[in-house]
């Protein structure tokens, strides 16, 4: 069921037993689920293993909430991320895109000291048009905003140099079935790689 979506020269694998995400002159991404789904927590583990700063591009990973596809291979999403913004400092940031519109709108960011080569576990609850953003179990972004509703979940990587490994990927919620993947019966989907 997992969709894997490329922009252009964007690469995507599965190395010992991680997917494997590189960007180059374009976001690589894996979407799952339906454009129904409103309320849930997404959760995987997360190392950035290449990353160079670019003046006017967002080069992070994390997670992508409420997608839903437009045309091709864009979407309307909320990510919630690690990296830089152009050649801002390190940190996390939540933002929305609107691809119908070609518009990103950063909506918050905070300071944060991550490291490349070393595992974060990132987590996401969307409840309504309220969202929070775990890194490590520390509450990084509270926000509310009202631009997407309902949608898909996945995890991605962008925009230009940015190469990242996630695994442990795990979603629940009311809405989210079984698919025979997870580690306990109800309401819970999780991905094995391998």
């Amino acid at each position: 069921p997992l969709i894997w979506q490329n922009g252009e020269n964007a690469i995507h694998k599965v190395e010992n037993g991680e997917a494997v995400l590189q960007s180059v002159g374009g976001g690589s991404g894996v979407m799952i689920g339906q454009t129904s789904w409103k309320n849930y927590t997404v959760s995987v583990r997360c190392k950035m293993v290449k990353h160079q700063p670019t003046p006017g591009w967002n080069e992070a990973v994390g997670i992508v909430l409420r997608i839903q596809p437009v045309q091709g291979d864009t979407s309307d999403v909320y990510a919630f991320h690690f990296g830089t913004v152009g050649v801002n400092p390190k940190s996390t940031h939540a933002f929305t895109c609107m691809r119908r519109n070609n518009a990103m709108q950063n909506l918050q960011s905070e300071p944060f000291e991550w490291k490349l080569n070393k595992w974060y576990q990132l987590k996401v609850e969307a409840k309504g048009n309220r969202f929070k953003f775990y890194l490590d179990d520390k509450l990084k972004i509270d926000y509310q905003d009202k631009t997407h509703s309902t949608g898909m979940i996945g995890f991605g990587s962008a925009v230009n140099t940015t190469i990242a490994h996630f695994d442990d990927f795990v979603a629940t919620g009311d809405e989210i079935p079984d698919l025979n993947l997870s580690v306990s019966p109800r309401s819970k989907l999780a991905i094995t790689w391998a």
